[in-house]
């Protein structure tokens, strides 16, 4: 290696066309040092010797570092020293299975001549440094020259950010270069430390790097280092231009989570309290640094049941205060705001609107409205803030929050937005569910009346589905955030929001078997519509929570709730909603097995039908249905089959599944099963292609009846499993009626 570096020496000054003696004159170096070096006789070069040369000699910055790594090369490897300079391997470490493999499968590869980089991104108090530690010292020894570390500081709450060169100066004097000979020139001196690295397996870990340019100085030249950096962004910029390699860092499992309780407070302390740590479980949400803080603080209060911090944590407005650790670098909302304040004043206010949702998550539509940006820009702004680990796409164009980012995004929003601009964005938002609901309830509900909608406001642009899928798509996606956005409208007076969410959601909730969702939300709706005073909205409201009320089984709930609306709009000399009201107290009687009131109520309600609509075909199904179920089959039948002409010439294929249904039970009662099974049959396909799974489980249910009267018993056994599997994903209460049928019917199958 001496022998290369004076003969590069000797290259570079016969081109430059100087004897030994010029270039002595003109660098300040010694002829006699000079002479030495072009011989090989002086084999430790001084790193100010060789800039000193290099900068009489001219040369290029690539030829700088040539000559650097030469010498480099020349001198004694045992006068290099090997640098170990990682923390302690981290205590109590659990879990991290899956990542660990993933490090463990990338270590040792070689692409041509990159280095093996490795980018651990979290967000806050997540674990990324806990896991690159916890790897490097389970590995030391595939790293036989040495670990370098630093904490880069990118997110210190309390001290700036290290500079690239000032790291890049600590790294070259652990490898063993004397301070008065450290270049000041950072491109120098990151040209020294890749050619003093560059042969040689060293790990380097950059902990808490804030971005890529943070970064890329200090990454080696060669292959044989291998590189971990941990950051709360993503540093795509790694991927992209050093082919690094990505290990986005996820929440604990509960069973981890569990674990790292156990170990920090003792497996006699966690078993002592399984309800309160459930609680803490729930309240930390898998977050390392949050389960951290909480067991220091049950650590450090001996004294003290676990239930008493479980309580403090059960309370949301104050969680991240219970999550303070007294420290200004390791509280839970110090550390969030680190990564807060790191981000530009646009995507900030985006972020802290962002906590002004009430929803598990939010599309990228209905963001966009809060934001009051177009669809394009509020992707964009979503992207940084996913790329921040402030947020996950966790579904195509669907954003979420962990929870304890999301409280303090709410503060944050509290803070540092006006109340003025939260009541608008809350209004955009409320008003892109609310319009965008009402036109996919058009689609999946075109017989039903439809009310007036208030005005958008500014900046709400609403979604518009195509279809009848994309309308059923939409909200099954949406049904839990408008659940949440109508439970919000009512703590934000926003009351004609709240009646008329509950509106849109009333059938969808009734198809999908949510009897007790569609119940609160009726009741919401019957607490807005109290509040607004208009009787024909509270008359609306007592109709359609009586109707809820029944289908979820509280019949005199039901009663109560049917027969005030009864009242209202006979106030009203409201004809219509005399006539829905008797059909909800119809369906509520159904329900009670009590079909005879029912009819009685249908019988009132046909009465103020005038002409051959839809609903008359409804109201003669009900009758028809009611009638079988009193033995009168011939008046059933005739009735049915009238309900069936007039629904299917509206063309209402749900209404078309509910007559085939009613006449598929005549034709079973009257020992006609294979015209049973025809008209089941119809039923299920429309229902299915409605997205009525509450009939669907009441024909599948039926199917198997009329298998089993047939001796058909596994027919009737895949029928009875396939709506068992429906009631359980819907925690249905018929799940008990089906599971009873299933048992009955082992005797016949053994």
């Amino acid at each position: 290696m001496g022998d290369h570096f004076g003969a590069e020496i000797r290259r570079f000054r016969l081109r430059a066309g100087l004897t030994q003696e010029a270039l002595a004159e003109r660098s300040g170096v010694s002829v006699s040092t000079i002479r030495g070096l072009e011989t090989g006789r002086r084999r430790n070069p001084q790193f100010a010797s060789v800039r000193q040369l290099s900068a009489a000699l001219d040369l290029e910055p690539a030829e700088v570092d040539e000559l650097l790594a030469a010498a480099a090369g020349a001198a004694e490897q045992s006068a290099i020293p090997v640098p170990r300079q990682l923390p302690a391997c981290p205590s109590g470490f659990v879990g991290r299975g899956d990542a660990l493999r993933l490090l463990d499968a990338r270590e040792g590869r070689v692409d041509g001549a990159a280095p093996d980089i490795r980018v651990i991104a979290g967000m806050a108090g997540v674990g990324k440094s806990w896991l690159a530690l916890r790897w490097a010292h389970q590995y030391l020894e595939r790293f036989p020259d040495g670990q370098l570390y630093v904490n880069l500081r990118g997110y210190d709450p309390v001290e700036l950010a290290l500079a690239s060169q000032t790291v890049l100066r600590g790294f070259l004097e652990s490898l063993g270069v004397p301070a008065q000979e450290i270049p000041y020139d950072e491109n120098a001196c990151a040209g020294l430390y890749r050619s003093l690295v560059a042969d040689r397996r060293l790990l380097i870990i950059l902990d808490n790097a804030r971005d890529t340019a943070h970064v890329t100085p200090l990454l080696p030249g060669g292959p044989a280092c291998t590189v971990l950096v941990t950051s709360r962004h993503r540093l795509a910029g790694l991927t992209v231009e050093n082919g690094a390699s990505a290990l986005p860092l996820d929440m604990l499992s509960r069973e981890e989570a569990r674990e790292l309780l156990a170990h920090r407070l003792g497996t006699r302390t966690v078993d002592a309290e399984p309800e309160a740590v459930e609680s803490l479980l729930d309240h930390c949400a898998g977050l390392p640094l949050a389960l951290g803080i909480a067991a220091a603080r049950a650590a450090g209060q001996a004294d003290r049941p676990l239930a008493a911090l479980a309580e403090e944590l059960s309370e949301a407005l104050a969680r991240l205060d219970a999550l303070e650790s007294g420290e200004p670098t390791t509280g839970l909302r110090a550390v969030l705001e680190t990564s807060y304040r790191a981000l530009d004043s646009g995507n900030a206010h985006a972020f802290a609107l962002l906590g002004l949702i009430a929803g598990p998550d939010i599309s990228l539509a209905a963001a966009a409205s809060l934001m009051a940006l177009p669809l394009a820009d509020a992707r964009v702004v979503l992207r940084r803030l996913e790329s921040a680990n402030l947020v996950s796409r966790h579904h195509q164009d669907r954003y979420r929050m962990h929870d304890l980012i999301h409280l303090y995004a709410a503060e944050c929003a509290a803070q540092d937005i006006s109340e003025d601009a939260r009541k608008a964005a809350l209004h955009r938002l409320s008003g892109f569910y609310l319009h965008t609901s009402h036109a996919a309830a058009a689609l999946l509900h075109p017989y039903r009346a439809t009310v007036s909608l208030p005005s958008l406001p500014p900046g709400c642009v609403p979604d518009s589905p195509t279809d009848f899928p994309a309308a059923q798509a939409w909200m099954r996606a949406e049904r839990a955030c408008l659940i949440a956005a109508q439970a919000a409208a009512l703590t934000q007076c926003q009351h004609t929001v709240v009646w008329q969410l509950a509106y849109a959601l009333d059938p969808f909730l009734q198809r999908q078997g949510a009897c007790r969702e569609n119940v609160a939300s009726w009741r919401r709706a019957l607490a807005a519509a109290d509040r607004i005073g208009v009787p024909e909205i509270r008359g609306l409201a007592h109709q359609r929570a009586g109707q809820a009320l029944a289908y979820a089984g509280d019949h005199s709930a039901a009663v109560t709730e049917l027969t005030r609306a009864l009242e209202l709009f006979e106030q009203l000399e409201d004809v219509d909603g005399r006539m829905r009201t008797h059909r909800g107290l119809a369906i509520a009687w159904e329900q009670q097995g009590c079909h005879a009131e029912a009819l009685t109520h249908l019988e009132r309600a046909l009465s103020l039908i005038d002409d051959d609509t839809l609903t008359r075909g409804h109201v003669l199904n009900a009758m028809g249905w009611c009638q079988a179920h009193l033995g009168d089959f011939t008046r059933a039948q005739e009735h049915c089959t009238q309900a069936l002409a007039l629904v299917d010439r509206h063309d209402d294929h749900h209404g078309v599944a509910i007559v085939r249904d009613s006449l598929g039970y005549i034709a079973h009662r009257t020992d006609r099963h294979e015209a049973a099974l025809t008209h089941y049959r119809a039923a299920l396909g429309l229902f299915r292609d409605v997205g009525d799974s509450r009939q669907e489980v009441a024909v599948l249910r039926d199917i198997g009846d009329v298998h089993e009267a047939l001796h058909e018993y596994e027919k009737a056994r895949r029928a009875w499993t396939e709506a068992l599997d429906l009631c359980r994903a819907q925690q249905r209460g018929a799940m008990a009626s089906v599971q009873q049928r299933l048992e009955a019917l082992t005797g016949h199958l053994d």
